[in-house]
């Protein structure tokens, strides 16, 4: 289904907003007056939030380069030449498994 916008209606959506009256203008009034409040402190939040985060990006790209130029200077001589490149793991069997039957088929 279209909808078209008539000029009649785009009249009615265009007119200068009018002051609400009444106890539910009332109402409306404070509402619309602490939203905005609100949502300039979020902004305000949010703007703030961007900020610390673009220069906690840099931090964290400052520390891998560290981290990476550590790697790549201290030495690795930690590990014996016959380890290098093993994986060593740990398993536990089953229990009541001891092994005794092995062979049988």
């Amino acid at each position: 289904m279209r909808y078209t916008l008539s000029p009649a209606l785009s009249a009615l959506l265009l007119r200068p907003a009018q002051r609400n009256r009444g106890p539910l203008g009332l109402f409306f009034d404070r509402f619309n007056r602490a939203y905005a409040t609100y949502k300039t402190a979020m902004f305000g939040v949010c703007r703030a939030l961007i900020r610390k985060s673009a220069f906690s990006l840099l931090f964290l790209g400052l520390v891998a380069l560290v981290a990476g130029w550590f790697g790549k200077t201290l030495p690795t001589g930690f590990l014996q030449k016959r380890i290098k490149g093993s994986f060593m793991s740990a398993s536990n069997s089953l229990r009541g498994f001891d092994g005794s039957h092995r062979g049988c088929v």
